[in-house]
């Protein structure tokens, strides 16, 4: 469900991990939004959620905890999804692409299952 606020989560997950939206030129990154999105769910009955997707896991633990202490240890739940490999392998791809690599899809398959790191 979207934030009960109106605003883009991602977004806001985004700023708490201290980056910006990859189509943000400005790459400024405004905490703020984080705390909006705090204060909205906290006026929430416990069942709305907030969706953060995957990008947390990619935070420090002390960015991991924030997350935690600012929603309410009780508050949060995390679900795990998994996706086949030949699903993932080519949207994973996509997302290098979407981000400004200019590997074609042969070479950066390669590249990744030799763990070279040329990906960017």
């Amino acid at each position: 469900m979207p934030p009960p606020d109106g605003s883009n989560h991602y977004v806001s997950a985004l700023t708490v991990l201290g980056r910006s939206a990859r189509w943000d030129k400005t790459g400024a990154v405004d905490d703020e939004r984080w705390r909006v999105l705090m204060r909205a769910v906290a006026d929430q009955p416990p069942e709305v959620n907030v969706i953060l997707r995957r990008d947390p896991v990619r935070g420090r633990p002390e960015i991991v905890q924030r997350i935690v202490d600012d929603l309410g240890r009780d508050r949060v739940r995390i679900l795990l999804t998994l996706r086949s490999l030949e699903s993932l392998t080519p949207s994973t791809w996509q997302q290098y692409i979407e981000a400004g690599s200019s590997f074609d899809y042969e070479t950066w398959l390669r590249d990744m299952m030799r763990g070279s790191g040329n990906t960017s």
